[in-house]
């Protein structure tokens, strides 16, 4: 009898090292996720090993602890999804509104870069007709000027036989 208890209490030890709670299973599979693809392999058939040495009661909890780890973690997933697509949407959305604000921007400067053409090629316009308007006023003032200078010349007594005159009056004396 001592044998059978004995052995009973040694299948007891070797059931509960293998039994893992709910808590123990999400964080185990969680782990897994993070592994890379061969280790998840190797760690996901030890898992399963382990719930397969697992009495039936046990299994049973395993397999709804294993069930609820999956609905929680497809609902993370859909939540994550959700949120990515508004964030996309909000993303797209923003993109949108600064394309317009950037266009609207492109169409003001377009504009003004006219206007300041406009306004440039008005002035250099008054200025050219300034600069012709002076140019006439200085060909009329050389006009002026000529005409002075002739009337001039004219009132004018001839100054060189007058100042040849007076070199010979001073070589005679």
């Amino acid at each position: 009898m001592k044998k059978i208890v004995l052995g009973m209490i040694g299948l007891g030890l070797v059931s509960n090292l293998f039994a893992l709670s709910t808590a123990d299973i999400e964080t185990k599979i969680q782990e897994i996720q993070n592994l890379p693809t061969q280790e998840r392999v190797e760690q996901m058939n030890q898992l399963k090993e382990q719930i397969r040495n697992m009495n039936a009661q046990e299994r049973e909890q395993a397999i709804l602890a294993i069930q609820q780890t999956k609905e929680k973690l497809d609902a993370q997933r859909e939540e994550m999804q959700h949120k990515l697509q508004n964030g996309v949407g909000e993303m797209k959305k923003h993109q949108e509104e600064m394309s317009h604000g950037l266009e609207t921007q492109k169409a003001n400067m377009e504009q003004h870069r006219g206007e300041m053409a406009e306004k440039m090629d008005n002035e250099v316009e008054e200025h050219k007709g300034e600069m012709m308007d002076h140019e006439m006023d200085i060909d009329h003032e050389r006009e002026d000027m000529d005409h002075e200078r002739e009337d001039m010349d004219h009132e004018l007594p001839d100054m060189d036989h007058e100042s040849s005159d007076n070199d010979h009056d001073d070589n005679d004396k």
